[in-house]
């Protein structure tokens, strides 16, 4: 049985097909445009936790620097490097959000 092009025979049909193509579309598109989003968020997450662990680590090693031939108690030394670590991220929080807000306007 040859059905040949039965959405150009039968008016509804091409209608429906025309449609169901449309939404087909449109949700392709919009599930295009929201994996591209998701990406880029999972990717600026990705970044700025690489950015903050950087800048924690920095801001230790430059505490160990300093106090290389103190005569400080290690125990304090490591308070000091954990209280610049801590600091750090945080202003780097800080700053993203700042940041962010910025770019917001």
């Amino acid at each position: 049985m040859n059905r040949g092009n039965t959405a150009g025979r039968v008016p509804v049909v091409g209608d429906v097909t025309n449609w169901v193509v449309e939404d087909i579309s449109s949700s392709v598109v919009q599930s295009i445009h929201q994996d591209s989003a998701d990406e880029a968020e999972n990717d600026a997450a990705h970044e700025y936790a690489k950015g903050r662990a950087a800048v924690g680590q920095a801001a230790e090693e430059a505490v160990r620097n300093a106090v290389i031939n103190s005569d400080l108690h290690p125990d304090t030394i490591e308070d000091l490097e954990r209280a610049a670590r801590t600091g750090a991220e945080i202003a780097h929080g800080d700053g993203a959000k700042w940041e962010s807000a910025g770019d917001a306007s």
